[in-house]
């Protein structure tokens, strides 16, 4: 399985991206986090509660190659500056990013923390955030902060019906990004923000072997209601909340 590798013993998670909060200021349709789905009971992660899920995970772990920190919007978690200075004393994971979508323009806390660690801020380009994102841009240059700015990213259709078990999580253009949160380990995030799911995740606070429980074919049983659909969408409908 491509989201684990097994070294000499060792656990070596490639790709997780955490949840930091569920809130978010864009409701994009086709989201692919399912975000707008769950806004009625949206809610960010504290600091504290980070630091305590983080931990677990890295206890049954050796390496984690890349860690994003994701939403929602993870810039509008107003404890964000913390989280990043917890997860950037974590050894044990190589590279980190924030991703946002770019709106949003960076806190002076977190200007000051982001200009003197390791992570890089990962920002999204759409059509409608030009303005928004070039500003943050100016922000990172004149402050220091490293950032990648990704071109204009492929969407897919979700509003399709269910392919039954011929929608094969092998298939899945999104089936490499590992998610957590909430304690529980998903094999995506459009997983992660359905309902019926828990059923289909790892919770890492009952972990004895994490090679064995991330090939259990349970964790894929969800796949098969999934509506995804290859067609790339010309141009992502929103609107700000």
């Amino acid at each position: 399985m491509e989201e684990l590798n097994k070294i000499k013993n060792r656990v070596v998670l490639p790709y997780v991206e955490m949840v930091v909060t569920t809130i978010c200021n864009m409701r994009c349709v086709d989201c692919s986090n399912n975000i707008p789905a769950i806004q009625n009971k949206a809610k960010h992660i504290s600091a504290n509660d980070f630091l305590l899920q983080l931990s677990a995970l890295i206890g049954v772990v050796d390496e984690i190659e890349k860690f994003q920190i994701h939403g929602g919007e993870p810039l509008l978690n107003p404890e964000l500056h913390e989280i990043v200075k917890i997860v950037s004393n974590e050894q044990s994971i190589k590279k980190i990013r924030i991703v946002t979508n770019g709106t949003i323009l960076l806190s002076p806390t977190l200007i000051d923390v982001l200009s003197h660690n390791r992570v890089v801020l990962s920002i999204s380009s759409y059509w409608f955030n030009e303005k928004s994102r070039i500003r943050v841009i100016a922000q990172c240059e004149e402050s220091r902060i490293p950032y990648i700015l990704h071109g204009e990213q492929p969407w897919y259709s979700f509003s399709g019906n269910p392919l039954g078990d011929t929608n094969k999580h092998e298939e899945c253009p999104i089936n490499k990004f590992l998610c957590y949160y909430d304690w529980r380990l998903y094999l995506c995030s459009r997983i992660c923000h359905s309902s019926d799911n828990k059923s289909h995740s790892i919770d890492v606070r009952d972990v004895s072997n994490l090679h064995k429980d991330l090939l259990d074919v349970r964790l894929k049983g969800w796949c098969k209601h999934c509506t995804i659909c290859d067609k790339n969408l010309r141009q992502v409908d929103f609107f700000v909340v």
